[in-house]
C-alpha cells in the first residue's frame, strides 16, 4: 500500500510547523526547573526573575533564605544562580520554597503567570503546564504571559479536549518546549495549535508519559491537547469497501478495494471528516482519493492520485495554475456514499489529463496514531 496522506496529522506538520523533525527522534520531557541556570518564574506573590538583566533583587527586594544574603552576602540579582552555577533550591522554587505556581487558582478561567525572560532563557509554569524558552532564542529581556485560554470553541465530537487550552504571549519567535498535563489516557492524544485563521493545526508530540505530553516548536500562540477517545483501528488498511469507474485521459478502468485497498474515514476537531479510498485495477494501476467532508455535507477534493499501468503518476494533491478545479458530488445513503469526481490531473511528465470517476464507497471509521516528531 502506498499512501500520500493519512488522517489529520501527516502532511500538515511539514507545512505549518517548519521546526518538525524526523519521526522517532526522542527528546526527554524537560525538567520542571528548566535546567541548571535557567530562571524559574514564581506565579505566587513574589516578583519573577528577569534572566539576569535587572539590578533589583528577586521578590520585591528580599533576599532568599530567610532574609540572609547568600554566597558571601551578595543578594540575588535578577535570576543569578547560586554558588558555582546551582539554581535556587534545586531549581524548583523561589521565594523561600513556595511552589512555582503558588497562589494561582487554576479553577479560574483567567488564571495566568507572567515574567521577564531574556537571552539566558527561562520558563513559566501554570496549573501543571510548563513552557520553557530556550537560551539564545529571546534576543532581549521580554515579558511573556502564559495563561489559560478558555474562549476557544471546543473541538467537535468525537474529538475532545484533554485538560485546559493555554495561551503563550510575547514578542519574537522563541524556541519553546511546551509540556502539558493530561488525564492519564494517552489513546489518540495529540497537541494542536488553534488560530482563528487556520483553525486546529496538529503539531504532533515529542514525548508522552502517564502524566504529561510535550513538544518543541518555534513561536507563540494558543495550544491544547486533543484526542479521539474511540477505540478504533489505527490504520485504514482493509477497512470498508469501494468500487470506482475511472476515465483518465484515453484510459478507462474499473477499480476495487478488495485487494490491498481500503475505504476509511477519520474525524477532525473542526467537525470535518476526511474520507479516503485506495483502489486498484486488474492491470496493476491504482487510484487514491481523499475527500474533505464539511459538517453541512459539502464535499471538496483533498488529494487525488492515479498511478496508471505504465507507471505514470497523475497528481492533483497540489493544485497548479491551469488545472481546472474538481467538481464533486456525493450522495450519502446511510453509511454508503455514491458520487462523482470530474476535473483534470497534472502528471509528473508534464501536461494535463482529463479525469472522470464515479464511486460507490462504504467507509469504515479509523483513528490515526498520534504523530511522534520532535521539533528541531
Amino acid at each position: 500500500m502506498w499512501m500520500k496522506f493519512a488522517g489529520w496529522s501527516g502532511a500538515v506538520c511539514a507545512v505549518v510547523l517548519s521546526a518538525c523533525g524526523p519521526a522517532g527522534v526522542e527528546r526527554p520531557v524537560p525538567p520542571s526547573d528548566g535546567g541548571a541556570g535557567m530562571p524559574v518564574v514564581d506565579a505566587g506573590p513574589g516578583l519573577p526573575t528577569d534572566g539576569g538583566g535587572s539590578s533589583e533583587p528577586v521578590d520585591g527586594g528580599r533576599v532568599v533564605d530567610g532574609g540572609h544574603a547568600l554566597d558571601g552576602g551578595s543578594p540575588l540579582d535578577g535570576g543569578a544562580v547560586l554558588d558555582s552555577g546551582m539554581p535556587l533550591d534545586g531549581g524548583d522554587r523561589l521565594d523561600g520554597g513556595a511552589p512555582a505556581d503558588a497562589g494561582v487558582d487554576c479553577s479560574r478561567p483567567d488564571a495566568e503567570v507572567q515574567g521577564v525572560i531574556g537571552p539566558a532563557g527561562g520558563q513559566l509554569s501554570l496549573c501543571g503546564a510548563t513552557v520553557r524558552l530556550e537560551a539564545g532564542s529571546v534576543p532581549r529581556a521580554t515579558t511573556f504571559r502564559f495563561a489559560r485560554a478558555p474562549g476557544v470553541a471546543p473541538p467537535v465530537a468525537p474529538i475532545v479536549l484533554d485538560g485546559f487550552m493555554y495561551r503563550l504571549e510575547g514578542q519574537g519567535q522563541p524556541v519553546v518546549t511546551l509540556t502539558l498535563p493530561h488525564g492519564g489516557d494517552t489513546l489518540g492524544i495529540e497537541l494542536f495549535e488553534f488560530a482563528a485563521r487556520t483553525g486546529w493545526v496538529p503539531l504532533g508530540l515529542c514525548d508522552v508519559d502517564a502524566n504529561v505530553a510535550s513538544q518543541r516548536f518555534t513561536g507563540t500562540g494558543v495550544f491544547g491537547l486533543l484526542r479521539d477517545p474511540r477505540s478504533l483501528p489505527t490504520s485504514p488498511q482493509g477497512l470498508g469497501s469501494a468500487s470506482v469507474s475511472v476515465t483518465v485521459g484515453p484510459r478507462t478502468g474499473t477499480y476495487g478495494s478488495a485487494t490491498q485497498g481500503y475505504a476509511g474515514e477519520t474525524a477532525l476537531p473542526s467537525g470535518q471528516r476526511v474520507m479516503g479510498f485506495n483502489v486498484s485495477a486488474s492491470n496493476g494501476s491504482t487510484l487514491q482519493v481523499e475527500l474533505l467532508v464539511e459538517p453541512n455535507g459539502a464535499v471538496s477534493p483533498w488529494s487525488i492520485v492515479h498511478l496508471d499501468e505504465l507507471g505514470v503518476l497523475h497528481d492533483w494533491s497540489f493544485i497548479s495554475t491551469g488545472v481546472t478545479p474538481f467538481q464533486v458530488t456525493m450522495m450519502p445513503m446511510g453509511a454508503r456514499r455514491l458520487g462523482r469526481l470530474v476535473g483534470q490531473l497534472r502528471h509528473e511528465q508534464g501536461g494535463l489529463a482529463a479525469f472522470d470517476a464515479t464511486f460507490d464507497v462504504t467507509p469504515g471509521a479509523w483513528r490515526e496514531l498520534s504523530l511522534r516528531v520532535c521539533g528541531e
